[in-house]
Order: structure tokens, then C-alpha cells, then sequence
């Protein structure tokens, strides 16, 4: 077995890093430092994969003064952590898993 080392991982072109979370692939979150992050762990072969991220329309993703949140078609709001975005599709991590469709929205005339 390896010892645990320290890593550092990085968005993608084109993205900016929203936040970072505190475990990716059994991996902990050190420090972040905007668009890159340190991480205590074995790195893994491949993506590193955050247990329970989606991607969604970024117009699907509500703020409101406490947070970033997702309705679902059966009406439900579930509050979702940001993790990064590209402009037209944001990656988060719900609270809880979404059942069915998540619903977003348009501006009038559109």
C-alpha cells in the first residue's frame, strides 16, 4: 500500500472554481487557492470524481442570501454547493439526490 501524499489539482480550461470540496475520491481537502487546490490522499489513475456531483443548466441554479438551491419537478428545493462553472453548465453537489427532472428558467420573450 502507498502512502498518502499531497496533490495538487486544477480546473479545466475554460472553467473557474466556485469551491472546492472537502473530499474528492476519498481524498481531503487541504487548501485551496482559487482556481486550483491541495489535496491529502492517493491520487488515483485517471479523473478524480466528486462522490454525488451532477451537471446542470446553469439558468436551473437559484440563489437566495443562504445559498445556491435546485427545484425539482415534484416541487422539492434542495440546497446544492456550487463547485464550478463553465458559463452555460454548473457542477454541484446536492444536499440530498434529486428525484426526477430539475426545472429551470427563462426570461420572458425567449
Amino acid at each position: 500500500m502507498r502512502p498518502e501524499s499531497l496533490f495538487v489539482l486544477a480546473v479545466p480550461a475554460g472553467f473557474g472554481a466556485l469551491s472546492w470540496p472537502g473530499e474528492i475520491d476519498g481524498a481531503a481537502l487541504v487548501e485551496s487557492f482559487g482556481d486550483s487546490a491541495l489535496y491529502s490522499g492517493t491520487p488515483r489513475e485517471g479523473r478524480l470524481a466528486c462522490i454525488g456531483a451532477v451537471s446542470i443548466p446553469r439558468q436551473a441554479v437559484h440563489e437566495t442570501g443562504l445559498g445556491s438551491f435546485v427545484s425539482s419537478e415534484g416541487g422539492d428545493s434542495i440546497a446544492v454547493t456550487r463547485l464550478m462553472t463553465d458559463g452555460t453548465v454548473v457542477v454541484v453537489v446536492p444536499e440530498r439526490p434529486i428525484q426526477g427532472r430539475v426545472l429551470g428558467w427563462a426570461e420572458e420573450g425567449m
